[in-house]
């Protein structure tokens, strides 16, 4: 059990950096479209993009923190 816990996390910053990457990529792809709209519409993509991003790592986080069951 011991090992399967020490994984956690090294499987968790890679799935972090595959998800920050693909990301930022949608994010740079999106913005020459972002930058032909309203400046307020443009700056509503820019803030959601930069802030967004966290919300889908929540379970990602919680499962790379997750304590192991107790044995009995």
């Amino acid at each position: 059990m011991q090992e399967k816990r020490n994984l956690r996390k090294p499987v968790g910053v890679v799935l972090l950096l595959v998800f920050l990457t693909a990301w930022l990529w949608g994010a740079t792809t999106l913005a020459p479209v972002a930058g032909r709209m309203h400046f307020l519409l443009e700056m509503g993509y820019y803030l959601a993009a930069g802030t967004f991003w966290a919300i889908p790592l929540k379970p990602l986080f919680d499962w790379m923190n997750a304590g192991e069951p107790e044995e009995e």
